[in-house]
């Protein structure tokens, strides 16, 4: 029987995008990652309630990564020969 305490595992190994669960929420700086837009143009979205997040405290703002696709989605426009 082998030992896999001894087993030899690189980081890479250890860390691969594949394995690794995505986070559910992220803040100003990771939802500006998944959607392109700069943090300042999010947190005016969020003073107007213009896009899903979550508020844990007076500052303390979340986004759910699936509420931000869902978002996008809806704000996806047709090309302009489509019906």
């Amino acid at each position: 029987m082998s030992d896999l305490r001894n087993a030899a595992v690189t980081p890479e190994e250890a860390h691969t995008e594949t394995d690794a669960p995505r986070a559910r929420r992220v803040g100003y700086k990771g939802a500006s990652q998944h959607t392109g837009l700069p943090v300042g143009t999010l947190k005016q979205k969020v003073h107007r309630r213009a896009i899903p997040h979550l508020r844990l405290g007076p500052r303390l703002v979340r986004f759910d990564l699936d509420d931000l696709d869902r978002w996008l989605e809806e704000h996806k426009v047709a090309p302009a020969g489509a019906r």
